[in-house]
Order: C-alpha cells, then sequence, then structure tokens
C-alpha cells in the first residue's frame, strides 16, 4: 500500500471511529489497524526524511544538507 492509500485508511479509521457507531469489538480492531498504519508511514517519513538530507553536489557525490537556523 502507498503512502498516500495508508493516509486515506487512517482518515477513514479515525472518521468511523469518531463517529461512535461501530461495536466494541470493532473499534478495537479499527484502532489496532490504526497503529499500525501510523507505524508503517513514520518508518517511511524516517526513511525519506534521511533521503533528504542528503543532497547531491556538483561533482555528484552525496553529502550531508543542513539548515541552518535563523535566530
Amino acid at each position: 500500500m502507498k503512502f498516500e492509500e495508508k493516509i486515506k485508511e487512517l482518515e477513514n479509521i479515525v472518521n468511523k471511529l469518531e463517529n461512535g457507531d461501530s461495536p466494541l469489538d470493532e473499534s478495537f480492531d479499527m484502532y489496532e489497524k490504526a497503529m499500525k498504519l501510523i507505524k508503517e508511514c513514520d518508518v517511511e517519513l524516517n526513511t525519506v526524511k534521511e533521503k533528504v538530507n542528503k543532497i547531491v553536489s556538483e561533482n555528484g557525490e552525496l553529502k550531508e544538507f543542513k539548515i541552518e537556523e535563523e535566530n
């Protein structure tokens, strides 16, 4: 499942849980599924973050990319 699909599924689960019409067992199953999706999305975001933190320099080598914070 793509990242965007996982986010959409999370939105659907949250909407169903907020509605409050689901039986307790079903709500718990949805909660477990949501937590699994959140963990998967977190892993993907951290992977992308690591990739973004490196850029290709003019000679084609990867180097660390640091953002300078303004004070």
